[in-house]
C-alpha cells in the first residue's frame, strides 16, 4: 500500500483541472499558446512564465491565466474564435433560455457540444456556438433546422456546459444511475460533483453527513445553499 497521503486540497486541484481540460476540449496547453502567441493577445515571455508556474502548481495554462488576472474567459475565448475565424459568442453575459437550448436533442447537443443561440426569421437563419468547431456539424443541424441558414460561432465549453444544465437531472438521480452501474463509483460521483460546483462557480463544497444520508452544499457568492 502506498503511504503517501492525499490532502483534500490535491483532490480539488485535480479535480478542478480534470474539468478545466473538459471545459476547453480538444485544445491543450501547447495549442492555447499557440493560439494567445499568434493572434497577438500574449508575448512570448509572458506565455513561458505561466507555462512555468503551471508546472509547479499543477494548473492547466487555462486556469493560470485566469488565477493571476493576465486575461479572462472571454478574452481567451475570443482569441480561440479568432484563430478558427468564427465569432466569439459569450454564453455567461447571454444566457439561452431552456426553451431555446432545448430545441436541439439532448443527445445530439451533447455528442457535438452545441448549443442554439437564436433564429433570424426574416432571413432564416439560425444561430448555433459550439467549443469544437473543428467538426462537421451541417449535416445533423441541417436535418434539425430545414430550410435555415446555420451560422456557427465559438464558446467556451464552460459555458456550454452551464447551457447544457438545463437538460441535466438532479445530483441524487444521477448519483443513483452511477451506483446502478457498479463502475468506478466514486471518481464518477466526485466528477459530477466538481462539475456542478464549477458550473455554480461555487467558492466551496461542504459535506454535511446525517444519519441516512450526506447533503451536500455549494456556497456561491458566499452565501452557503
Amino acid at each position: 500500500m502506498n503511504n503517501k497521503q492525499v490532502n483534500a486540497y490535491d483532490v480539488w486541484i485535480v479535480g478542478m483541472n480534470l474539468v478545466y481540460c473538459k471545459y476547453l476540449m480538444s485544445i491543450d496547453d501547447k495549442k492555447l499558446a499557440e493560439i494567445l502567441l499568434q493572434e497577438n493577445y500574449l508575448t512570448e515571455e509572458i506565455i513561458k512564465q505561466a507555462e512555468e508556474r503551471s508546472v509547479t502548481s499543477k494548473k492547466t495554462l487555462f486556469a493560470d491565466l485566469l488565477d493571476q488576472n493576465i486575461l479572462s474567459k472571454d478574452l481567451i475565448g475570443q482569441a480561440i474564435a479568432e484563430s478558427f475565424g468564427i465569432s466569439y459568442s459569450d454564453l455567461n453575459s447571454h444566457q439561452p433560455s431552456k426553451e431555446d437550448v432545448l430545441k436541439i436533442p439532448e443527445e445530439f447537443a451533447k455528442e457535438h457540444r452545441c448549443v442554439f443561440l437564436k433564429e433570424n426569421e426574416e432571413t432564416k437563419q439560425v444561430t448555433i456556438t459550439t467549443d469544437d468547431p473543428t467538426q462537421e456539424l451541417a449535416t445533423g443541424l441541417a436535418s434539425l433546422f430545414p430550410d435555415k441558414q446555420v451560422i456557427i460561432t465559438y464558446s467556451l465549453g464552460e459555458d456550454i456546459d452551464t447551457a447544457f444544465f438545463n437538460y441535466q437531472k438532479t445530483l441524487d438521480t444521477r448519483f443513483s444511475k452511477i451506483i446502478e452501474s457498479k463502475r468506478h463509483i466514486a471518481p464518477e460521483i466526485l466528477q459530477q460533483i466538481f462539475e456542478d460546483a464549477f458550473i455554480f462557480h461555487a467558492s466551496d463544497i461542504h459535506f454535511e453527513p446525517r444519519p441516512k444520508e450526506v447533503v451536500i452544499r455549494f456556497r456561491v457568492d458566499g452565501v452557503l445553499h
